[in-house]
């Protein structure tokens, strides 16, 4: 990492923080009433926090972006990847 971009590391903390915003806030709302103040509050959280996984994945395509990799190279990405998935799949 010898051109760390520290505006992409903010950037993750911020989206970080809104993933575990929905994941709490999705659950919440459903025991409010509909239509009062604090269930539009968590309603309006709810939907404000879903730009936050779209943000994960642009932040890799912009860190991927300037790398040029031989195709040897992609695949040896793409084993590494279905290997912890089929594991990660067989643990759970």
């Amino acid at each position: 990492m010898k051109n760390k971009k520290i505006y992409l590391e903010f950037i993750r903390i911020v989206a970080c923080f809104f993933v575990i915003v929905n994941h709490t806030v999705s659950y919440v709302f459903w025991d409010y009433v509909p239509g009062g103040k604090t269930w539009c509050v968590s309603v309006f959280s709810f939907f404000l926090c879903k730009f936050s996984v779209p943000v994960f994945l642009m932040i890799s395509g912009i860190v991927l972006l300037g790398k040029e990799d031989s195709y040897g190279k992609l695949f040896k990405r793409i084993k590494k990847i279905v290997i912890i998935i089929i594991m990660s799949s067989m643990l759970y």
